[in-house]
């Protein structure tokens, strides 16, 4: 197959570590062994006839279940089949990540282009003076139009081109940071598609922006305003409202993104600090695979495992080393089901669905896994000895919570285990999951298993070539791949979370920056426009202080304003990131107060240097203003 080829495509959820890519393949029927009807663990993949929808196909399957149900209760009941289209499994939740992103794109551009009309709205109203003149020389209305969409147009057409040039090598670097479980994420780039488009939005954002200047210079009285120039005039209250509507705008869209902002930032710190249930610091793992050629027979693995973990174990810089089928948070981990001591058939409304690993004695103790009540495994729980099992203590919540399950028989795959011993839960599938009911049992009972992955804590990370070689006198044939550190899978696991996060903190910062920008800009040209009325008032009594408060009252009336509607726009926001936050709510009161209070200290500041400049007006200057 070509390099790029994938089969079975990846389906990674939020969280979970992406299993290898196959690179080679062969016939299911290979190495199975006996014959099961207790083997629920393929993934099957198939292509509807053509005009059979998801929803027939299903009802179809299901027909087939329940008639499976009726003639093999034993390993059939309680199994339904449900249909999932191969696009939407694959892509998973993160089609959720990126439509809120690409909403974060949409709201910072929204926010830009506000900047832009209010810049060129007080650009038009400097010019009504120019346009009177065309005007009175002759110029039609249509002709002004024409002339201020053209210079609009332009700029967004230039604005386009110089974001295309930043795009092209800023798109390459998003890539290399974002996370390698984003499907198709290597076919991203800037082809005719992206750049048809930017071009298209850049001419239709800039007529869009062009029309507001536009219809104010031609619906304006210019013969009146060429008369009263000179005049030192105020700017029309149509005009003020409008820049006041579009600064108010521009806050409101501003604390959405730093609200969302602010929710991811926090749900990715309570990830950060969630508890996994082991211990990651000073933990390196690594996998290794046992030849069927070189091992066939179950005791052959059994015993080699025994004997790597020996070695390992008793290898200066180890402190312990254990192994286990897969390690915690990641994408392979098995499930099975089990029956209750007793019983031949699962119960119909219980869910006996549990995790299912396989380890060896000294692997609680290498991952730092805390025994809640009974023993660890021993050597003695071999092959020849009655089956022995430890549940985790989600386990025991949930199906003996009022009995001490130790000493309980358990049906597992056909076999019968003892329970004896329980420990902590581990956040196997991710770490946004809570412990689920997990079974552990051991190796050398279950030691059809060639493939493990070893744990061991070391005192430092210089230990995986220490490892390798162990490994390697043993047999110097075991492939050993996979080697990483605990804590660079816990890192890899929340990659997508600090993806999605930076990018949104990224987005939350420049729409702070342009709501400043934005009400400072109105602001500052108030002042400019209010010169006279300044010094009018100076000169009748008005002292600096009551100048300072009155322009900056200006201001944050229209901060306030944006502030309430953004954070009604906040708490409909919540319901689209609920899928990605964890351990906060998405109408988190904190997150709000705190997003305002900032939101009102930058707008303030932005308002203090033009309500500084408004105290420094000489009234008897402004008197003569224009």
């Amino acid at each position: 197959m070509p390099p790029g080829f994938e089969f079975p495509p990846p389906i990674v959820l939020e969280g979970a570590i992406p299993s290898e890519d196959p690179e080679l393949w062969t016939p299911f029927t290979r190495g199975m062994g006996q014959p099961t009807r207790s083997g629920h663990f393929m993934t099957v993949i198939a292509r509807l006839r053509d005009g059979v929808d998801v929803r027939t196909a299903e009802v179809a399957m299901n027909a087939i279940a329940r008639r499976l149900q009726q003639e093999y209760p034993a390993s059939n009941a309680g199994w339904d089949i449900i249909l999932t289209p191969l696009d939407r499994q694959v892509l998973g939740d993160v089609s959720v990540q990126l439509l809120i992103l690409l909403g974060a794109v949409g709201l910072v551009m929204l926010i830009a282009c506000v900047n832009v009309a209010n810049l060129l709205l007080v650009r038009g109203t400097a010019r009504l003076k120019e346009l009177a003149v065309r005007a009175s020389l002759g110029a039609g209305r249509g002709r002004l139009v024409r002339q201020l969409l053209t210079e609009s147009l332009g700029l967004s057409l230039l604005g386009g081109i110089a974001g295309l040039v930043l795009a092209a090598s800023g798109a390459a670097a998003l890539v290399k940071l974002a996370p390698s479980d984003i499907p198709r994420l290597g076919e991203v780039s800037l082809d005719a598609h992206v750049l048809g488009f930017t071009m298209l939005l850049s001419l239709l954002t800039g007529a869009f922006l062009g029309l507001a200047p536009a219809f104010q210079g031609v619906t304006e009285n210019l013969s009146q305003r060429l008369r009263e120039a000179g005049r030192g005039q105020a700017e029309s209250r149509r005009s003020s409202r409008l820049r006041s509507a579009l600064v108010v705008s521009e806050i409101a869209l501003s604390l959405v993104l730093l609200v969302g902002a602010g929710l991811l930032v926090r749900s990715f710190v309570n990830l950060r600090s969630a508890d996994t249930g082991f211990e990651a610091a000073s933990r390196l793992t690594m996998r290794i695979s046992l030849p069927a050629s070189r091992y066939p027979q179950s005791a052959q693995r059994a015993a080699a495992y025994r004997e790597l973990e020996r070695r390992l174990n008793s290898t200066p810089g180890i402190i312990s080393a254990g192994f286990i089928n897969t390690v915690p948070v990641g994408a392979d981990r098995e499930g099975t089901f089990f029956l209750k001591q007793g019983e031949t058939d699962q119960p119909p409304d219980e869910d006996r669905l549990v995790n299912f690993a396989v380890v060896t004695p000294t692997y609680f103790q290498a991952m730092g896994i805390r025994l809640v009540s009974g023993r660890h495994f021993t050597e003695r729980d071999g092959s020849e000895a009655e089956g022995a099992v430890i549940v985790n203590d989600a386990f025991v919540r949930r199906h003996f919570p009022n009995a001490d399950p130790i000493g309980v028989l358990l049906g597992l795959r056909g076999l019968q285990f003892r329970i004896v011993g329980v420990v902590e839960g581990v956040r196997h599938a991710t770490l946004r999951d809570d412990p689920n009911p997990s079974v552990y049992v051991p190796h050398a009972q279950m030691s059809h298993y060639r493939g493990m992955s070893a744990v061991v804590h070391s005192e430092s990370d210089a230990v995986f070539a220490v490892v390798r070689d162990a490994v390697r006198r043993f047999d110097p044939t075991l492939p050993i791949y996979a080697m990483k550190t605990m804590d660079l899978i816990l890192a890899e696991s929340l990659a997508r979370m600090r993806f999605s996060t930076t990018l949104m903190l990224g987005f939350a910062l420049v729409a702070l920056a342009l709501a400043a920008v934005g009400i400072y800009g109105v602001i500052a040209y108030s002042v400019s426009r209010r010169t006279h009325e300044i010094g009018v008032r100076v000169a009748i009594g008005a002292e600096t202080g009551d100048v300072f408060r009155l322009v900056l009252g200006q201001g944050m009336r229209l901060v306030v304003i944006g502030i309430i509607l953004g954070v009604a726009a906040s708490l409909g926001l919540s319901r689209f990131l609920s899928s990605l936050l964890y351990g906060i709510g998405g109408t988190n009161v904190l997150t709000l107060t705190s997003v305002a209070l900032i939101l009102t200290l930058v707008a303030a500041s932005a308002c203090y240097v033009p309500a500084r400049r408004a105290m420094a007006v000489d009234p008897v200057n402004a008197l003569r203003y224009e």
